[in-house]
C-alpha cells in the first residue's frame, strides 16, 4: 500500500500573496516530513503545493502524522490543506487517484468531495493539521482502533 497526499498553503487574507512566507512554509514542511517520515518522497509541484508519497504506511498512521507535523508549523497568516488517500492497484489506477488528490487539494473545493468516483478512493482532508468535519468521524473510527 501507499499513501499519497498533496499539501497545499495559502495567505489567508491574499492567497496570491506572502511568497517569501509561503515558500519559507514549503521549505520547512519538506524538512519536517522528510525527518519524521520513514521512506517518504515526494516533489514540489507549484510554489506552494507538495506532492508525497508514503510507502508502506497505512492511512490510519499517515494522517495522524502529517496532521501533527501541519500542527507543528502553524504559521497566524497563513493557511494550509493536505488531502491523504491510500492507493493500491496499477500505475494508472494510482494516476487517477493523484488527480483526484491534486483536484480535492483545491481550496475552492475544501469539503465538497471526499470520495474519488473513479476509483472510491477515501480522501482525508486536514486543514491547518485540524481534520475537516467530512473526515472527523473517520479519524475517531482510526483511533478507537488504534
Amino acid at each position: 500500500p501507499v499513501v499519497m497526499a498533496i499539501v497545499t498553503v495559502w495567505g489567508k487574507d491574499s492567497p496570491g500573496g506572502l511568497l517569501e512566507e509561503k515558500g519559507a512554509w514549503i521549505h520547512r514542511f519538506w524538512r519536517e516530513a522528510l525527518a519524521d517520515i520513514p521512506d517518504i518522497g515526494g516533489c514540489r509541484l507549484l510554489w506552494n503545493e507538495m506532492f508525497f508519497a508514503v510507502p508502506n504506511m497505512g492511512i490510519e498512521e499517515a494522517v495522524p502524522r502529517f496532521a501533527r507535523l501541519l500542527r507543528s508549523i502553524r504559521e497566524s497568516a497563513l493557511e494550509s490543506l493536505c488531502v491523504l488517500s491510500p492507493v493500491t492497484g496499477t500505475p494508472q489506477e494510482k494516476l487517477v487517484v493523484l488527480d483526484g488528490v491534486g483536484h480535492e487539494a483545491l481550496p475552492k473545493n475544501l469539503g465538497n468531495s471526499s470520495a474519488c468516483w473513479h476509483t472510491g478512493s477515501k480522501f482525508y482532508h486536514l486543514r491547518d493539521g485540524e481534520p475537516l468535519p467530512s473526515a472527523r468521524a473517520d479519524l475517531k473510527q482510526m483511533e478507537s482502533i488504534a
